[in-house]
């Protein structure tokens, strides 16, 4: 087929390696220099194994192809919530192309689909990405896919492509059904890690380990408590969250507002025992375990990495603070010296040995 995908991200990029890789004709769309110049360069901020370019030509505006199939892949995430204007001012675009197929992998609110597929009188199926970073690869070709098109052909048709792409099973639905349930997977697992942290303030109240309680309740067959941490960052689950959070009295909204305020309570209560000016030195800045990219040290953090919110916390707190990560490609232990305290914000899997 002539695939095209547009938004060349985290995950539009590997998926349109892998449409090239199958045998697909596809070209790549990304309106954003920054990132037309990374991709010719072969000098992406993050890594992502098997993330080879090649195989597929990349160009920088929609009106410039032709193609069958569209795969929509464009952040839907701001400071405030959702902002899908990029995904509609995409398939409005698109719309003028005589495209057959359009397929939206952003994320969206429930009903985004059918309305655009009304107003444009398109075949439209959503089927959300369930790639994590770092295996982005490993997931598409096991992870279940949601098949949700706005009517019986557009999911068909959608099942046709996704079928050349990975042999995971393809679940058909509505695509309003799609698009809740990205929501809802997503809102799940944030409000699950704000009782993993709620449990860890009240094993620390009580004098006991957290992680020690956790394996303990986690031997029951029908208990999976999470890891604790700092809070969650990424663009995903806030971004869920804080959809289901307008109803201000139910649990994803009490889970969005302890990750907000996680951060300083965390760094507040790391320093009880120090006094201001004494030097920290915080280990893991990304937002979530194993992940490589460029991220600051300190301000906008694009990721919104709770590490980044924790670090910001503990310099208000009048700390002399640096940090260190993985893919900084510098010395741990110089990063480390003369430290009064460390702490590891970020569990990645160098830093469980000294």
């Amino acid at each position: 087929m002539k695939v095209a995908v547009v938004g060349l991200g985290r995950i539009g990029l590997p998926t349109a390696v892998l449409c090239g890789r199958r045998g697909h004709d596809v070209v790549g769309v990304d309106c954003d220099p920054n990132v037309l110049a990374a991709i010719a360069a072969r000098a992406m901020p993050y890594e992502e194994p098997g993330l080879e370019l090649d195989g597929f030509a990349v160009v920088p505006a929609i009106e410039d192809i032709e193609a069958e199939v569209w795969v929509v892949a464009v952040g839907t995430a701001s400071a405030v919530g959702f902002d899908i204007r990029a995904v509609e001012d995409v398939v409005a675009r698109i719309a003028r192309r005589g495209a057959q197929l359009v397929v939206v992998e952003s994320t969206v609110p429930p009903g985004t689909c059918g309305e655009l597929a009304e107003r444009h009188a398109l075949r439209i199926a959503h089927c959300p990405e369930r790639a994590r970073p770092g295996q982005v690869f490993d997931d598409i070709a096991t992870m279940p896919r949601l098949v949700g098109g706005v009517d019986a052909a557009s999911t068909r048709a959608a099942i046709d492509f996704y079928t050349t792409l990975t042999d995971a099973p393809l679940l058909a639905c509505t695509a309003t059904e799609s698009e809740l349930a990205k929501l809802a997977e997503n809102a799940e697992r944030e409000v699950r890690i704000a009782f993993a942290n709620e449990l860890a303030d009240a094993a620390l109240a009580a004098g006991v380990d957290a992680a020690r309680v956790i394996e303990l309740a986690n031997s029951h067959p029908r208990t999976s408590i999470l890891r604790p941490g700092v809070g969650v960052g990424g663009q995903c689950l806030p971004l869920a969250t804080g959809w289901f959070a307008r109803r201000a009295d139910g649990v994803t909204a009490a889970a969005r507002a302890l990750h907000t305020r996680r951060p300083a309570e965390l760094a507040r209560r790391l320093t009880s025992g120090l006094k201001p000016g004494a030097r920290i030195c915080v280990l893991g800045r990304t937002y979530r375990p194993d992940t490589r990219y460029q991220q600051p040290s300190a301000g906008t953090d694009r990721y919104r990495s709770p590490a980044i919110e924790l670090i910001a916390e503990l310099r208000k707190l009048g700390f002399e603070v640096c940090s260190w990560d993985p893919s900084d490609g510098t010395s741990r232990a110089r990063a480390e010296e003369g430290a009064d305290l460390v702490i590891v914000a970020t569990p990645h899997a160098e830093l469980k040995s000294p």
